[in-house]
């Protein structure tokens, strides 16, 4: 037995409140988007200012180090003091490299097999994978391709 062909109903034959019923879904779906697209700009953000002041700091007390080490004009309080200041500026050291490559990881997108993760899976609204599935005269392609599939890919 052939299986009827569905066809799907006119906009007319849709009720009004199924359609603002789905307008709403979808409007809020996009404010949710606009909600995590904020929180990543500002996650970049603070990844900027943690890589910025660390390589100001870096700048500044990397080459005091040396100084500080072998002044014989120095005082210390204690005859160990040296050696505190050593590791001190060490652990400094490990978690400045440490917080670079987190900030570095925050700030650039991961990737699998050096292809974005997004590029196979939201062709429709991540902009790399945007650029990635159309070309920049097929805007018209990309609103038909966006209305087939509706709300139920936001």
């Amino acid at each position: 037995m052939a299986e009827p062909e569905v066809i799907p109903p006119t906009p007319a034959a849709v009720p009004q409140s199924v359609i603002s019923v789905e307008a709403l879904e979808a409007e809020n779906l996009i404010d949710i988007y606009q909600v995590i697209a904020e929180w990543i700009r500002f996650a970049d953000a603070k990844a900027a200012v943690v890589l910025t002041v660390g390589g100001g700091l870096a700048g500044l007390l990397i080459p005091t180090l040396k100084e500080y080490l072998h002044s014989d004009k120095l005082v210390h309080p204690f005859p160990w003091w040296t050696k505190v200041v050593v590791v001190i500026y060490s652990l400094w050291v490990i978690s400045l490299v440490l917080s670079s490559i987190w900030a570095f990881r925050c700030i650039l997108p991961f990737r699998r097999n050096g292809k974005h993760p997004a590029l196979g899976r939201c062709a429709h609204f991540h902009p790399a994978a945007i650029l990635a599935a159309y070309k920049l005269d097929d805007v018209d392609q990309f609103i038909e391709d966006c209305s087939k599939l509706g709300t139920a890919c936001l």
